[in-house]
């Protein structure tokens, strides 16, 4: 049965072994309107709209997903190829993702709370930068899609994650 929607998909994506196989009958799979990151199991959707950060994340998690986490740099040349190829987001506009430092200044974490990694090589160099003003992170189109920090009311597209 396919699934149509991110919750039952979450359940499901503890299913899929570390080398990628099912350790079930069950099959996996991204919801419809996602493409899948098959190494990685996860899945994913681009916006084809603008948002703040914030109404981005409601969006995300409204589905059962969240803004997406850019932890590896196998991720981002994914993400970047998807951007370029995606027929709804103009060249040159930017795309908010996950991470953002709006509790605590200097303190960046995904939405899910988790650390992140500042020595990232996702991370576009000299960046964050932006200090009280600029708060949530975003691929940069300007300097290939790498990670900058933005201001969260900025209005941007947006990428959801699911995994």
């Amino acid at each position: 049965m396919p699934l149509t929607d991110g919750k039952r998909y979450r359940g499901m994506l503890n299913r899929v072994s570390t080398n990628g196989g099912l350790t079930g009958a069950n099959r996996c799979q991204c919801p419809s309107n996602y493409t899948s990151h098959t190494p990685l199991n996860l899945c994913f959707r681009l916006s084809k709209d603008k948002q703040t950060w914030e109404s981005a994340r409601q969006i995300c998690e409204s589905e059962g997903s969240h803004l997406a986490k850019v932890k590896s740099t196998e991720i981002l040349p994914y993400l970047k190829e998807q951007i370029k190829n995606s027929p709804y987001i103009p060249i040159g506009s930017h795309v908010f993702i996950g991470g953002n430092d709006k509790e605590e200044e200097g303190i960046w974490r995904w939405v899910d709370r988790e650390h992140i990694d500042m020595k990232s090589p996702v991370w576009y160099p000299g960046e964050p930068q932006g200090g009280q003003k600029e708060n949530c992170m975003l691929l940069y189109s300007i300097v290939d899609y790498l990670v900058v920090d933005a201001d969260c009311s900025w209005i941007w597209y947006y990428i959801c994650q699911i995994g």
